[in-house]
């Protein structure tokens, strides 16, 4: 083990930008183990690089140019549309990346920040699983006025604690913690009031569409619906709670106590 190492004290600039896990993997098992985690971090990244342009370069093909585009587009054209998707997002990832790194942007930024572009899509898809009566403009006009709402609170609440807003204000708790929560909440009583059943008439339900919903709908396909919807609804439920309990309860092990700034936020960063 190299001790040199520990005695060693860490800028913020280092601790920001994810060095933590290097500095302890070099102390503890020196040159090769640093080496080891520079392999496994180049793997990692080119793997979810690739899963990214894959899952894009679908939704470009499939979702957007074969639903909206040309719905009757041959698989000439949408394997065309698919090669551009690749080479967009192989562009674009390596293009915000070197300008993140050259503006100053490092990883507690993105990580702090990224909840309030994700967090407002959360109530929406959960009703788009779990609720009958979703609609289609409840799903596409909460999320964008959850995204709306939190960029306003955040870059606001940056403003009103340290009087400007800059990457080291916007990537503070405080800020990100308020925009965070804002993101999750503000879509929920937009979607339920936005949310109704559609219930069609009979005169607009053709033959076929009747005779193609009863072959689809088959005994089986319904009670395995029903059973997957069980378990959608469970994992929901499931994951906030283990991270509630099973992040203070590990903090508590290891004797964690926080500072009286944070205070009343404890909780409500916890749930969230």
């Amino acid at each position: 083990m190299d001790t040199g190492f520990w005695q060693k004290t860490m800028t913020p600039e280092e601790i920001t930008s994810g060095l933590i896990l290097p500095y302890v993997v070099q102390a503890v098992s020196g040159k090769a183990g640093a080496g080891a985690l520079l392999i496994t971090i180049f793997m990692a990244c080119t793997s979810i690089a690739s899963a990214q342009m894959i899952a894009i370069s679908s939704i470009i093909s499939f979702d957007i140019y074969g639903t909206y585009i040309s719905k009757k587009a041959t698989d000439k054209q949408l394997i065309a549309w698919s090669h551009i998707g690749v080479v967009v997002t192989s562009l674009v990832i390596p293009s915000l990346a070197t300008a993140f790194n050259k503006g100053g942007v490092d990883m507690t930024w993105l990580l702090y920040v990224v909840g309030n572009i994700t967090n407002p899509g959360c109530i929406a898809t959960v009703f788009a699983l779990l609720r009958k009566g979703q609609t289609r403009a409840a799903a596409v006009i909460s999320p964008i006025i959850g995204v709306c709402c939190s960029i306003s609170i955040w870059l606001g609440t940056a403003y009103a604690y340290f009087g400007e807003i800059s990457i080291a204000s916007t990537g503070s708790t405080m800020p990100c913690l308020f925009g965070c929560v804002t993101a999750f909440f503000v879509p929920l009583p937009v979607s339920l009031k936005q949310i109704k059943k559609v219930r069609q008439s009979k005169e607009n339900i053709t033959e076929t569409d009747q005779q193609d919903t009863e072959e689809w709908l088959t005994p089986e396909m319904k009670k395995y619906m029903r059973k997957m919807s069980r378990w959608a609804a469970f994992w929901t439920v499931f994951t906030p709670l283990r991270h509630v309990f099973l992040w203070p309860l590990a903090m508590y092990g290891a004797k964690i106590v926080f500072s009286k700034s944070v205070g009343f936020y404890n909780p409500i960063s916890l749930d969230y």
